[in-house]
Formats: C-alpha cells, sequence, structure tokens
C-alpha cells in the first residue's frame, strides 16, 4: 500500500504538478488532510482486515460504507435522512451475520473488526468530500489525499514491516504494485 500510493503520488505530480502548484492557494487544509487520514486509516485497515479474516467478510464490510454515510451525514451536516435507509441497514446486519456464523456460533474477531472500522472511515471520508470538496480542485486534492495515504501506509510499514522485508517480494507482486500506482 505504501509503495502503490508512494507511485501514484509521483504521478500525480509527474503529470499534473503545474495545476497543482497553481490551486495550491485554493485548498482548504484541514478538511483535506482530515479527509485524507480517514483514507489512510480505511486503506490501512482494510489491508489488516484482509489479513485477518476471508476474503469474502473483509470484502463484504468494504463493499457497505454506504449504508453508515446517511448517518454521518445527518449527524454531522443535518442531511436528510430517509426511513428506507434503516431497512437497509437491516439488511446489512442480516448479511453481516450470515458471514460471520460458523460452525461454532457467531464469530466476530479481529479482521471484522478491521472491516468495520475500513467502512465506517470510508463513510466518514465520503461525507466530509462531498461537503468541502466541490469547492477545491479535484487533482490538487487527490494529489494531497493520495500523498498523505502513502504517508499513513509508511508510518505502518516501517515500525510493523521494516523494509528487510522488501527482497522477499516476488517480482509479480511488484508489478501489480505498479499497475495499481500508474492507473
Amino acid at each position: 500500500m505504501a509503495f502503490r500510493f508512494t507511485l501514484a503520488a509521483f504521478c500525480f505530480l509527474m503529470f499534473f504538478h503545474k495545476r497543482i502548484k497553481a490551486n495550491l492557494p485554493n485548498i482548504k487544509w484541514k478538511p483535506c488532510i482530515l479527509i485524507g487520514l480517514f483514507l489512510g486509516i480505511m486503506n490501512i485497515t482494510v489491508h489488516y482486515s484482509l489479513n485477518l479474516t476471508g476474503a469474502t467478510t473483509a470484502t463484504f464490510f468494504f463493499s457497505i460504507p454506504a449504508i453508515f454515510t446517511p448517518f454521518i451525514g445527518y449527524l454531522l451536516y443535518k442531511y436528510p435522512f430517509r426511513a428506507g435507509h434503516l431497512f437497509i441497514v437491516g439488511l446489512v446486519v442480516v448479511g453481516l451475520y450470515m458471514l460471520c456464523i460458523t460452525e461454532n456460533g457467531f464469530s466476530f474477531g479481529w479482521g471484522e473488526f478491521l472491516g468495520a472500522v475500513s467502512s465506517l472511515t470510508f463513510a466518514i471520508a465520503m461525507v466530509l468530500q462531498n461537503q468541502y470538496l466541490p469547492q477545491m480542485d479535484d487533482i490538487t486534492v487527490a494529489a494531497l489525499q493520495i500523498t498523505i495515504v502513502a504517508l499513513c501506509g509508511w508510518v505502518v510499514v516501517l515500525p510493523t514491516e521494516g523494509l528487510m522485508s522488501l527482497s522477499g517480494i516476488p517480482f509479480e507482486a511488484w508489478l501489480i504494485i505498479g499497475f495499481l500506482g500508474i492507473f
């Protein structure tokens, strides 16, 4: 994640440096940094969730941030809330229960918890983006957010995995990181 977003940040700077530089004075820094931090937390927690629970469960969690956004939007900015949202939330709870039920009963561990955190932080980021980003240049904001996500990745990867583990990454994985970082 750290390499992928670092590469993406460099690509943004390489192709859009003039536009970014011209629009930096118009950026609202506090919301932009806050959104970037929430996106960084989302990316970190979703990656660890994938390591700690099944891919199906982690993917389910990653697909439900839109369920949280009406509640967060209402709490933060009094966005209108529709009663139909409760039905959808109920379906998500039923789906979550069905994914977490095992032969030994209901199991909700660290992987599921981190999946929920990833969904919640992404939902918060979406609500904040809806509130603040329309007044700012999207390329400049994206470049800043990608850079913040990369920094969040490095803050986690260096103390936990270090740079020594880089030699163990297969060449094919580097190709995937490169593809995702560039495109």
